[in-house]
C-alpha cells in the first residue's frame, strides 16, 4: 500500500494511520502534493465541494490483519463557520463555501507523532504515527459521518497486490 488514496467508482478511499484523530476532530488533513485532487477537474474527478462523499481506509487495521477496513461514506462540509483563527482559505466551492484551508499551526492539533496502541482483532497492535514526517497535514477539509454511513465499517479482504483495488 503506497498511495495515499485511490478511486474507485468515482470516490475517493484515504488511507489514513490516524482514523480516530479525524472521526474526533471531523477534519481531514492533507499534503500540498495532494491538494491538486481536492481543487481541480481531472478525469472524472471534480473539485471537492459540500457533500463529496468519501471513504477512509484504516491503514494500522491492515498492518494487524492483512485486510483493509474502510469507513464512511463521510461527506465534506463548509469550514466558514468552523474556520481556525489565522487559517488561510485555499479552496472554495461554486457556492462560495470555504471546503479547504491550510491551518496556520499544523502542529497543534489534531495529529502527532506518538506510539499508539490500539484493539484490533481482539488484540492490543501497536504502531507509530507520524505527523511531522508530512509537516502534519497542513491542508485540511471538514469532513462529517453521512446518513448512509455504515456501521460498522467494512471488512474487505486483502487479495494479492495484483489483483488488489485497494493497493
Amino acid at each position: 500500500m503506497s498511495n495515499s488514496v485511490v478511486r474507485n467508482n468515482g470516490v475517493d478511499y484515504w488511507f489514513t494511520w490516524f482514523i480516530e484523530e479525524c472521526e474526533q476532530s471531523n477534519l481531514f488533513g492533507i499534503t500540498y502534493d495532494n491538494l491538486g485532487r481536492l481543487t481541480s477537474t481531472v478525469d472524472d474527478r471534480t473539485p471537492y465541494c459540500v457533500g463529496t462523499h468519501i471513504f477512509l481506509v484504516d491503514v494500522p487495521y491492515f498492518r494487524a490483519t492483512g485486510n483493509h477496513r474502510i469507513c464512511g461514506p463521510y461527506e465534506v462540509f463548509a469550514m466558514d463557520d468552523n474556520l481556525p483563527q489565522d487559517a488561510e482559505p485555499i479552496h472554495k466551492d461554486d457556492d462560495n463555501n470555504i471546503i479547504v484551508f491550510k491551518e496556520a499551526h499544523p502542529e497543534n492539533r489534531p495529529w502527532k507523532d506518538r506510539r499508539h496502541v490500539r484493539k484490533i482483532a481482539g488484540r492490543q497492535f501497536p504502531f507509530h504515527q507520524l505527523a511531522d514526517k508530512y509537516n502534519f497535514f497542513p491542508y485540511r477539509f471538514g469532513i462529517r459521518r453521512a446518513h448512509n454511513f455504515r456501521q460498522p465499517c467494512e471488512i474487505v479482504r486483502h487479495q494479492n497486490n495484483v489483483n488488489c483495488w485497494l493497493c
